[in-house]
């Protein structure tokens, strides 16, 4: 069944829930894209993180070898 105002036009699913209208769906599309590009960001500068911690860890084991140390020891 329906509703009509002067302003709108609700449908309603058989269980009389209204279906979303198409601004909803906009405002839902335009939020999870925003979340998608934010999870992304996110993504990128963990991995950019990752990428620098290991060429620190090179550089340090570079520095113990230099040093004379083997950083692979045990002891």
């Amino acid at each position: 069944w329906f509703e009509l105002t002067t302003e709108t036009l609700i449908l309603y699913h058989p269980d009389q829930q209204a279906f979303t209208d198409y601004i909803e769906v906009q405002q839902q599309l335009e939020e999870a894209e925003h979340r998608a590009i934010v999870a992304e960001e996110e993504l990128q500068q963990e991995r950019q993180e990752k990428e620098i911690a290991q060429e620190r860890a090179k550089r340090l084991e570079q520095l113990l070898r230099e040093a004379g140390i083997d950083p692979d020891s045990n002891g």
